[in-house]
């Protein structure tokens, strides 16, 4: 079971593609057999964040009771680790007074809807509570990857032949 976000992030961008490949085919889903890498990552992120059955059916051009039957299949199997660290650190979190998503470098932001009594906006603070636990951290670990990587070309006197160091996503080229 994944007990940090490096290890939830490492697990997920695994498991799920090669989850969404095995459930084409196990449920033989003509579209979702069609559906191409892009609408697989939108499927696959949407899954993470909590979108739900009807967004994730959009996302892959099926119908809903097929996406209901692949989300339970996921949740159960491929994802059951992720499902448990969720609920956990969600109930965590809820037990404090002021609620707040922190990424790993500890920037954070505070969350007080996660213990509103409105189902709509504590289910919308959970999303923006895993979201921001996971793209957060991701983006910390980008930064210093690039600090890295600048540390590193400075030591090497390569620097100044260095024109661009680009992000795109998740990706430092």
């Amino acid at each position: 079971v994944p007990t940090t976000p490096e290890q939830v992030l490492k697990r997920i961008m695994h498991d799920m593609s090669t989850h969404l490949r095995r459930s084409k085919e196990t449920y033989a889903i003509e579209r979702a057999r069609e559906a191409t890498e892009e609408t697989n990552e939108k499927s696959r992120n949407g899954v993470i964040y909590g979108s739900g059955v009807k967004l994730f059916a959009k996302s892959l051009n099926i119908a809903e009771n097929e996406a209901t039957k692949m989300l339970d299949d996921l949740k159960g199997t491929t994802l059951l680790g992720v499902e448990k660290w969720k609920s956990q650190i969600l109930a965590l979190e809820k037990t404090k007074d002021s609620p707040r998503a922190r990424t790993l470098s500890g920037r954070f932001r505070d969350l007080p809807e996660l213990k509103s009594e409105n189902f709509s906006q504590a289910a919308t603070a959970e999303r923006v509570f895993i979201n921001t636990l996971m793209q957060g951290s991701a983006v910390d670990i980008l930064k210093m990857a690039t600090m890295s990587a600048l540390e590193n070309l400075r030591k090497k006197s390569l620097l100044k032949k260095t024109d661009l160091i680009l992000t795109i996503h998740d990706e430092l080229l």
